[in-house]
């Protein structure tokens, strides 16, 4: 399968949301309820994604015209790292990350440890619930 990591254009908005989404209600929704996928969605609609391009340094990947993944970066700090359920597992997500690191080495980022955003949330959220089953449970 031929991908192509680039920069992401305005009029890939919808296609980006529409990737995000899909891999929140696929691949997140088997590890978080879905309360949580619910709040982070909000984040990722057309209109929201379209303002983080114009804020970010967004990358897609893309396979012929179809946008399959996507990552960006916002000063030192990696966001939005998606992959297309359907094509998961095979090298995309690595690709966006190698890509990732590029640009912040080219423009003197250093980030040894990056920072995953929205995963904080989701296990910081994960971790509150966890917490309240256990004082159920007592």
């Amino acid at each position: 399968m031929e991908c192509t990591i680039r920069p992401a254009r305005q009029e890939d908005s919808g296609e980006i949301s529409a990737v995000i989404l899909r891999a929140l209600r696929e691949t997140n929704a088997k590890d978080y309820t879905v309360e949580i996928i619910e709040r982070v969605e909000h984040s990722f609609s057309p209109t929201a994604v379209l303002e983080l391009i114009r804020k970010r340094t967004v990358l897609v990947a893309a396979v012929g015209s179809r946008v399959v993944g996507t990552a960006s970066l916002d000063e030192s700090v990696v966001r939005t790292v998606f992959v297309a359920p359907d094509v998961q597992a095979l090298g995309i997500g690595k690709r966006l990350m190698a890509e990732i690191e590029r640009i912040a080495r080219e423009r003197n980022i250093a980030f040894d440890r990056p920072i995953f955003s929205h995963r904080r949330i989701l296990l910081r959220a994960a971790r509150v619930q966890g917490r309240a089953r256990q004082l159920l449970w007592r």
